[in-house]
């Protein structure tokens, strides 16, 4: 019957820890040092329970991981629309306001320098025929 008792009190997935604890008590002048014991219930994780948390914290990382990718491919595609090539020149789109100004530059020697160039036009070049340009 004892031993009944001493399995009911054991529940799955805990474990007994003894400690100990120390006390300074002063009464009347004197100094007494009491000792006191005791225990508490540990909870131990199962095998299983670890493997539920390193699915989890796998998932997690995955998760955080496509999420950053998806943030830098927004970026990418972000500057990909801004830019385009016409007739082998790359231009780069500006919005000033309500004002679309296409932009490029391409490199000149001015008197013995080498400089860049910088053309900006109001109108998409891929749907002009002609450029006037006079200069």
């Amino acid at each position: 019957m004892v031993k009944d008792k001493k399995k009911k009190n054991k529940k799955k997935g805990y474990k007994k820890r003894k400690f100990y604890e120390f006390f300074r008590v002063k009464k009347k002048g004197k100094e007494k040092t009491i000792k006191v014991t005791g225990t508490e219930r540990i909870k131990v994780e199962t095998k299983k329970q670890i493997e539920h948390q390193n699915i989890l914290l796998r998932n997690i990382f995955i998760g955080l991981g496509i999420f950053i990718l998806a943030i830098l491919f927004f970026f990418w595609f972000v500057n990909f629309l801004s830019t385009f090539e016409y007739e082998g020149i790359e231009f780069n789109i500006i919005k000033e306001g309500e004002i679309i100004f296409y932009h490029t530059s391409f490199p000149m020697t001015y008197e013995g320098k080498d400089i860049n160039y910088n053309i900006y036009l109001r109108n998409d070049p891929r749907k002009l025929k002609d450029i006037p340009f006079d200069g």
